[in-house]
């Protein structure tokens, strides 16, 4: 499990460190109002993680100006604002949820927070995609089930979470990559993709073929997959799926690799010179 982490709310340095690690000050008042301006103030040494990881991984993430977007997802932390019994906190309820969670904590409202961990991180596509791909995720994994009070920053890929107090943790726990991957795909059918040009993909193949002669096996069909045969390093076989405008990726660093980087925007002027012919 990686976690990126900041001091305080007011923080744009990340320093990766496990948050049941960390030994808070303790404060002298247990003000709400007191509490979340503490966490504010940029002299605060206190610990406030996140399992999204930057584009510049040693800085804060933010969709601001696509400054440091998030660009991997390790798992994902999920807020219970509703007050925890000490039974519900021993045996939450996991009867309707796929995979049990990698850790669970107390917050400092003595609401509930959970977390689940990637077998591997996850490429990112955009702010909408990864709002999607949340979305998939509650649903598939009965999140608003386990305790009440589902908290919607949970779509909040930028969001980050204080290091909370009595720990339970499973370091073994993790969701599996087909799972996850399972879920990113499904994510996709319900994401509007635009762009100026569909190409045929008759017309894919054959540059294809030309471009990268004898790499492809099997039907050239929507939803086929691959490996990312454009980088010399990819090694797994089905982490690249056949899409409309390009591949949808679930390893490396991108998410989302359109037809004009894999086959050059040569072929692409040449197929939009010839559909305005065509008009």
């Amino acid at each position: 499990m990686r976690f990126f982490c900041i001091k305080n709310l007011m923080s744009h340095e990340v320093f990766e460190m496990n948050p049941w690690d960390f030994e808070p000050d303790v404060l002298s008042t247990q003000n709400k109002e007191a509490l979340r301006k503490w966490w504010r103030t940029p002299s605060t040494n206190h610990l406030f993680y996140s399992m999204f990881e930057g584009v510049k991984p040693t800085l804060r993430t933010t969709w601001d100006n696509e400054t440091n977007p998030p660009s991997k997802m390790h798992g994902f932390v999920v807020d219970y604002d509703s007050e925890i019994t000490p039974k519900m906190f021993l045996k939450p309820n996991f009867d309707k949820t796929p995979y049990h969670p990698a850790a669970w904590s107390m917050t400092s409202s003595r609401h509930g927070r959970m977390l689940w961990a990637f077998e591997k991180p996850i490429p990112l596509p955009g702010k909408k995609m990864t709002e999607n791909f949340l979305r998939v995720i509650t649903k598939e994994m009965s999140l608003k089930n386990v305790w009440p009070g589902f908290d919607e920053a949970f779509y909040r890929a930028t969001q980050y979470y204080e290091c909370g107090h009595r720990w339970q943790v499973f370091d073994n726990m993790k969701i599996p990559f087909e799972a996850v991957t399972a879920w990113l795909s499904k994510s996709w059918d319900v994401y509007e993709s635009k762009t100026s040009i569909n190409i045929p993909l008759e017309d894919v193949y054959t540059e294809l073929e030309r471009k990268y002669p004898g790499v492809w096996e099997g039907p050239f069909e929507l939803g086929a997959r691959t490996k990312r045969f454009w980088d010399k390093k990819a090694d797994n076989p089905t982490a690249a799926v056949l899409r409309a405008n390009g591949f949808q990726c679930f390893t490396g660093d991108k998410a989302f690799v359109p037809w004009s980087e894999i086959l050059g925007h040569e072929f692409i002027l040449k197929v939009e010179t010839s559909q305005i012919e065509k008009i």
